[in-house]
């Protein structure tokens, strides 16, 4: 979530600006925000989430980002960090350098206390505008409760799923809040290091 804003920058002079900064900031229109940190309980619930769509698609031709990955809403003006990007197909990026995201077929954000309202409403709306975007995932953190906006046709429908599993159409995917996947290695690939 965003905080008290800081600087007023052209795009360009944002992302030349943040690449020197140690911390993470969201540009809208003009303006940076300092974006706050997150919790143990959120960093779980990404990588829990991360680890499933991995595996789920591995093999396929989509490829799973981390928040190291900012995002581009063009339409908006907006720079940002969604918690996870999904890309099927070939990603495009906004610069050369290839640290703003500008396709993403589905983005997912775990809720905090402090950024919930924002996540639903503002930062969906925004996420929207994204013409090949096809699942908005919204995973709380207090509750056994996951949100999934899928685009159908000109509009957007919600399915709302209180025992924290559910299904991503867009993706193919079955979602479980709470789940932890086996790691990649008992899916039959090698694992080599130091032994």
């Amino acid at each position: 979530m965003s905080v008290a804003p800081r600087l007023r920058l052209s795009p360009d002079e944002f992302l030349a600006w943040e690449l020197r900064q140690e911390e993470r900031h969201e540009y809208h229109r003009g303006e940076v925000f300092a974006m706050a940190g997150g919790t143990e309980r959120h960093a779980r619930l990404i990588t829990n989430a991360l680890l499933t769509l991995s595996a789920a698609l591995d093999g396929r031709d989509c490829v799973v980002y981390t928040d190291a990955l900012g995002l581009r809403v063009e339409a908006e003006d907006l720079f940002t960090y969604p918690d996870l990007s999904v890309v099927c197909g070939e990603a495009r990026f906004y610069d050369a350098k290839r640290t703003r995201l500008l396709n993403p077929t589905a983005l997912i954000e775990v809720l905090s206390p402090s950024t919930a309202e924002y996540d639903r409403t503002t930062k969906a709306r925004f996420y929207r505008q994204i013409p090949e975007l096809r699942a908005y995932v919204l995973i709380s953190q207090d509750a056994r409760a996951v949100d999934v906006l899928t685009r159908a046709g000109e509009g957007w429908h919600l399915d709302t799923e209180r025992d924290g599993r559910v299904e991503i159409g867009p993706l193919d995917v079955t979602l479980d809040r709470a789940a932890t996947p086996p790691p990649p290695w008992r899916r039959g690939e090698s694992v080599s290091g130091p032994g």
